[in-house]
């Protein structure tokens, strides 16, 4: 729910105890947090979205590939892309377009975008790029 800035976890207790000591201040909103115990309770949703992500990633992992950019593989619903060239200007060259991505510069990955998994018909009109 990234609109809400909202997301989960699931790991060892040890793993959680050092993500809460350097997470943001503030902790999430009680209406996002409603949203979110509903989303889970969605269990077709869930399904339905989960499909969507890897089908996404798997065409997007296609045609990075035939483009030659490295990326980094992924568990969520977006990618790391090395685009061997300062993520900053490809954001703002990207951005022109009305491609909306994230430098990873603060990151220290000069070179790296995040590339979220957009719906079917969004992923495939880029392609045209």
């Amino acid at each position: 729910m990234a609109g809400l800035r909202l997301g989960f976890a699931i790991a060892e207790r040890e793993l959680i105890s050092y993500m809460d000591r350097v997470r943001q201040p503030f902790n999430v909103n009680m209406l996002a947090q409603a949203g979110g115990l509903a989303a889970l309770d969605d269990k077709e949703f869930l399904k339905k979205t989960r499909r969507l992500v890897l089908t996404g990633k798997d065409f997007i992992y296609q045609g990075l590939s035939k483009m030659g950019l490295g990326f980094l593989p992924s568990v969520t619903n977006f990618i790391l892309v090395d685009t061997g060239k300062d993520s900053l200007e490809v954001f703002k060259a990207m951005l022109k377009f009305g491609v909306i991505v994230r430098d990873m510069k603060q990151y220290g990955l000069k070179n790296f975008i995040r590339v979220t998994i957009g719906t079917q018909k969004k992923t495939k009109d880029l392609s045209a790029f």
